[in-house]
């Protein structure tokens, strides 16, 4: 969420995704599987945003 507004973006084929515009500030990145599948959604809290920068989160494994 930035503010009221829900934020979402899907993976490509290697599971690399982006989202742009977001503001700066500090955020929960909350990866959320296909709800068709037994995974359990991810959170990775204190995701650090800076105007300009692309913030890499590293590599993230979601599982069962």
């Amino acid at each position: 969420m930035v503010g009221s507004v829900e934020v979402t973006a899907l993976t490509d084929s290697e599971g690399v995704f982006y989202l742009h515009g977001i503001p700066a500030g500090t955020y929960t990145l909350t990866l959320t599987p296909d709800p068709a599948s037994t995974f359990t959604p991810l959170i990775i809290e204190n995701v650090v945003v800076v105007n300009g920068v692309n913030t890499d989160t590293g590599t993230s494994t979601i599982s069962d």
